[in-house]
């Protein structure tokens, strides 16, 4: 299925002014004015007064909860795909943080791929905020 979003204000991420943006499975296919689709197989969309822009990038997201310095009370739970996505967030990129105890890294990859699945992009920083480094491999070094 073709979509057609008709004269939204676009940022790539330079402002481009009013335009229509052709998209197909996830792909922008064609970006122009007056864009004309010969194909019965395609929706419009008016995007008149709505901004169009690139997905943002998380540099640093704490995906299976936050927190826990004060305590177990403290902790905050895990993120969920509208958690980023309500935001612009298309692609993140996942870390431990310091609760290394009870969050653990195959927990993080876990909910990294469980996001991936939902359509983020999602990548993982190794180790935690402890020392020595708790890693899946024993080091965080190349040999």
């Amino acid at each position: 299925m073709l979509t057609l979003l008709r004269n939204v204000e676009l940022y790539a991420p330079q402002y481009c002014g009013n335009q229509d943006v052709l998209f197909a499975a996830g792909k922008i296919l064609a970006i122009g004015h007056n864009l004309n689709i010969n194909s019965e197989l395609h929706q419009e969309i008016d995007g008149s007064g709505k901004q169009l822009l690139p997905g943002l990038v998380d540099p640093l997201a704490h995906i299976t909860g936050g927190g826990g310095e004060g305590g177990f009370a403290t902790r905050t739970r895990a993120m969920n795909l509208t958690d980023a996505s309500l935001y612009g967030v298309t692609t993140l990129v996942g870390a431990l943080g310091t609760d290394s105890i009870s969050r653990t890294l195959e927990e993080l990859i876990a909910k990294a791929k469980g996001l991936q699945q939902d359509g983020l992009s999602v990548y993982c920083y190794t180790g935690s905020y402890s020392y020595p480094v708790a890693t899946l491999t024993g080091s965080i070094s190349v040999i």
